[in-house]
């Protein structure tokens, strides 16, 4: 009798058991899948199968179980993306298998109406061979949407047992040792699309809001004001020019109101001096006399950096607006009111000055090469390959075409990422003194500086650095 009630006890105790083990593995899956993967979660598996530097043909997430596994994000339209692709590649050489990276195209599937994916793919496969790269890449358009990317660069950092650890926009070997050894180190984490939609709901209630002075304005009470505010996310922003060359201002009565949304401190002072933000190659005039990178004479730099949070909250950026009498709004009077209102706020001064400076020049070093270039006489034509990158310029200038391609893009990206760069387009100086038009088959990434040189020396230029005396925005403390 007593050997029937113990085994009724323990076929009780043995079906509680294994209700409480499927409880609990019900509870921990719920718990550990996500409408959107957080930091904590099981990475959900994926395959892919269109695949560069793998042994098989195909490979899931699950696969590299027992290793530290960063996807990465990217596309070719992404240019911190791109410029981190020799980070990258180092990084998976050197933890021997430990760390694997695998970089994933999130791309459309059509783009400008053409299949994306061999675009795309054309644009790795130049990269790769220019820099050799050996990290695994994988052409995917569906694993976006699943894993809720919405901005790029976006990085998952998964641990041995397929855990997302950090959700990231830029990783480095520092980082990687810390999560390895139980650390959690800083870092600027990436926000899903869903995290950002729900904190930009949060920050849409709990924004304060500015009296809107504009009122004022019908009771004729109001006759002149300007004013700076922190940039806020979520904020409508109705109306924005006046203070940009070619704008106009909004008229309300005998009022021109004038804004300028989402501008850092450096792009007030450009606005202020030339009624731009910022310019590039082809704002030729500008480009070849006044130097886009403010000269900063002062202590205090760091105002004039625009940073973010974790959060995603920005600093360093700000709304301009300025209300003026419509008899006293001209452009010189809108831009010095503006120049006003930052010196006296941030008790700076500022003035253009001539300095010499560091530029790129273009020169010719094979004139046999270039000769051969020497425009048959057919129509001016621009045209971009099919490929997306290459590019085709019939019975044009030397100058036109740096200006359209324009061949600084690669340039500018190398400078702009590099620990020691800074950010502005380098400048560019035509010193070939050609006295013909080209037909140029220009077959070359122009985002890769590296491969736009070797193209240039091989049709006979080369781009040296020298000097050129140019105008400077220069900022002074008061």
């Amino acid at each position: 009798m007593m050997g029937i009630i113990n085994l009724k006890y323990t076929k009780a105790i043995l079906g509680l058991v294994v209700c409480l083990f499927f409880l609990n593995y019900a509870v921990h899956s719920q718990k550990k899948i996500s409408s959107y993967p957080k930091e904590g979660d099981m990475i959900q598996d994926h395959e892919f199968t269109d695949i560069v530097n793998y042994s098989g043909k195909s490979f899931k997430i699950s696969d590299f179980r027992g290793k530290w596994l960063i996807l990465d994000f990217w596309d070719k339209s992404c240019l911190s993306c791109v410029a981190s692709f020799p980070k990258m590649d180092s990084i998976s050489r050197m933890y021997n298998g430990r760390v694997e990276v695998v970089a994933v195209t999130s791309a459309p599937a059509i783009w400008n109406g053409k299949p994306y994916r061999p675009i795309v793919k054309d644009f790795f496969n130049r990269r790769q061979k220019s820099y050799k790269l050996s990290f695994i890449n994988a052409f995917d358009e569906t694993v976006a949407d699943k894993y809720d990317i919405f901005g790029l660069p976006s990085i998952f950092l998964i641990d041995p047992n397929g855990v997302i650890k950090a959700k990231m926009t830029s990783i480095n070997a520092a980082q990687i040792d810390a999560f390895i050894s139980g650390d959690i180190p800083k870092y600027t984490r990436f926000y899903t699309k869903t995290e950002v939609a729900e904190l930009n709901k949060i920050k849409r209630t709990i924004t304060p809001k500015i009296d809107n002075l504009e009122n004022l304005l019908n009771d004729s009470v109001l006759i002149s004001i300007s004013y700076l505010t922190k940039w806020q996310p979520g904020r409508q922003k109705y109306f924005e020019g006046g203070l940009e060359q070619g704008s106009q201002p909004q008229i309300l009565g005998r009022s021109a109101i004038s804004k300028s949304f989402e501008v850092t401190l450096s792009d007030l002072f450009r606005l202020a001096y030339t009624g731009l933000r910022g310019w590039g190659i082809q704002e030729d005039s500008l480009y070849q006399t006044i130097d886009v990178n403010l000269v900063l004479e002062t202590k205090n730099k760091a105002i004039f950096n625009a940073k973010s949070d974790l959060d995603g909250t920005r600093h360093g950026v700000y709304n301009y607006t300025q209300i003026l009498p419509v008899s006293s709004s001209s452009p010189e009077i809108r831009k010095t009111t503006l120049l006003q209102d930052l010196e006296r706020t941030f008790n700076l001064s500022s003035k253009i000055e001539r300095r010499e400076l560091d530029v790129f020049q273009l020169i010719v070093v094979d004139q046999s090469k270039v000769d051969q270039l020497k425009t048959k006489g057919r129509q001016v034509l621009s045209h971009i390959d099919k490929n997306g990158i290459d590019r085709n310029y019939q019975n044009m200038s030397i100058h036109e075409i740096i200006r359209i391609a324009p061949i600084t893009h690669g340039l500018y990206d190398t400078y702009r990422f590099s620990r020691t760069g800074k950010e502005g387009l380098p400048v560019v100086v035509d010193k070939t003194n050609l006295k013909f038009n080209l037909d140029l088959d220009f077959k070359a990434d122009i985002s890769d500086w590296k491969a736009t040189i070797k193209f240039l020396q091989s049709k006979g230029f080369d781009i040296v650095k020298g000097k050129k005396m140019m105008e400077c925005i220069v900022i002074y403390d008061k």
